[in-house]
């Protein structure tokens, strides 16, 4: 009886070892595919030819290294003063969200707190494009194109930014994203 034990013992645990290592490399491409890539934190503030952040932190790849360096620190001097104003826009966006997710449905409270949000993520942008400006303004002609290329490039994730486009395109719901709960499906009219 134990000569007949062994290889059925074997069998499972060939089958079950298998079976495991499967479902861990099932799991690792399935998040390769759905997780989008973040490259490290400093590759995002934009680093010497690392071509991090946006365009306008890319910007600074073409230029001398002394004036790259200039650049680079004021912009991030901005974002950081910026911080406190996106903070509010996020927090806005979040009280819309909010409102969706009540059972009674606040119109003008959702409209208000998207109005909040657009304006405060208007007037962090106004400050970082007015200090490109402000920066160029000292710049030799040739440098002055080399920024110019930054204005002309899209933001992160397509023309309409990092959500891949104007509204909830992209990624999000909308044209181009997945359907929403309860929505109509590819194919059926809007």
């Amino acid at each position: 009886m134990n000569g007949k034990i062994l290889p059925i013992a074997l069998a499972i645990s060939l089958i079950l070892n298998v079976f495991i290592i499967g479902a861990a490399v099932g799991a690792i491409g399935a998040r390769a595919r759905f997780m989008p890539h973040r490259p490290p934190p400093e590759a995002m503030m934009g680093g010497r030819g690392g071509g991090g952040g946006g365009p306008i932190m890319r910007a600074a790849d073409d230029l001398p290294t002394d004036v790259a360096t200039a650049y680079r620190q004021q912009m991030r001097a901005v974002a950081e003063a910026s911080r406190p104003t996106l903070q509010e826009a996020r927090e806005a966006r979040q009280e819309a969200a909010d409102a969706f997710a009540k059972p009674t449905f606040d119109k003008p409270a959702a409209l208000a707190a998207l109005a909040k949000s657009r304006a405060d993520e208007t007037a962090a942008r106004e400050k970082l494009e007015t200090a490109v400006v402000e920066f160029a303004t000292n710049l030799p002609q040739d440098q002055r194109q080399l920024l110019s290329r930054a204005l002309r490039q899209p933001a992160r994730g397509g023309p309409g930014g990092r959500r891949g486009g104007p509204g909830l395109g992209g990624r999000g719901f909308g044209p181009g994203g997945p359907p929403y709960p309860g929505g109509p499906q590819d194919g059926e009219p809007r």
